[in-house]
């Protein structure tokens, strides 16, 4: 597979680079934060080869790649170089770059919990 080829499309389909206000990764995911949700191509991203699903879920917009997810986020990482750094100077500026919201720690630490083990609660359903 040639992930820098894959890295580029979505990257370009979630909005592009500019429209990425962060991005993280777990095992089998992308997590983005992006500055405008609408302008993220959701079934244009599903018909990717590579591409697993999409998920809209607790403020992410999570792409599924598999076992593959490392390398995929190297190459939009690369991609993003400066202009993550640029976004957060924005935002940490005081301007306002859209309907992105300030949210506290606290927040931001419950979203991540919450949409790491939200799919595992099935599971833990069907073995108990």
């Amino acid at each position: 597979m040639d992930y820098r080829k894959l890295g580029q499309e979505i990257t370009e389909l979630v909005g592009k680079k500019d429209n990425i206000a962060r991005l993280t990764h777990c095992a089998t995911r992308l997590r983005f934060e992006l500055h405008d949700i609408s302008k993220a191509e959701t079934e244009k991203l599903k018909a990717l080869p590579g591409v697993i699903t999409v998920v809209n879920n607790g403020g992410q917009y999570q792409v599924v790649v598999g076992n593959e997810v490392q390398q995929v986020y190297r190459v939009i990482t690369q991609q993003m170089g400066s202009a993550t750094r640029s976004a957060e100077s924005k935002s940490d500026s005081g301007k306002n770059n859209g309907p992105k919201q300030k949210q506290s720690w606290i927040s931001r630490f419950i979203s991540v919990i919450s949409t790491t083990f939200t799919p595992v609660i099935p599971l833990a359903y069907v073995l108990y």
